[in-house]
C-alpha cells in the first residue's frame, strides 16, 4: 500500500462524524481507540511514527477486530474503515 492511497482514505475518514454507539462502556472504549489512533496516524503521515505509535495502532488493530463484531450499520463503517487504515500502515511501515 503506498502512502499516497492511505493519506487518501485518511482524507476521507476525517471527514466523516464519529458515530454514536447504544453501549455506554463500548462507546467509551471506541472513542479512546479513534483518538490515540488518530494520533498517531497523523505522526505517521507526518513522517514520525515512533515504537510508542506502534504499539498503540498493533493494539488498536486487535482492539478493532475485536469489537467490530459488536457494532451494527454505518457505525461499523466507520470504524471498518478506521481498521483498514490502520492495517494499510502496519503493512506500508512493516510493523
Amino acid at each position: 500500500m503506498k502512502k499516497e492511497a492511505i493519506i487518501k482514505k485518511w482524507n476521507t475518514f476525517i471527514q466523516l462524524p464519529f458515530p454514536e454507539i447504544d453501549n455506554v462502556n463500548l462507546q467509551f472504549e471506541l472513542t479512546e481507540i479513534d483518538s490515540f489512533s488518530a494520533g498517531c496516524i497523523t505522526r505517521y503521515l507526518d513522517g514520525e511514527l515512533d515504537q510508542e505509535c506502534i504499539s498503540i495502532l498493533k493494539q488498536s488493530l486487535v482492539d478493532l477486530s475485536t469489537h467490530l463484531n459488536e457494532i451494527k450499520g454505518k457505525e461499523k463503517s466507520y470504524f471498518m474503515l478506521l481498521h483498514e487504515i490502520i492495517n494499510d500502515i502496519k503493512e506500508h511501515k512493516g510493523f
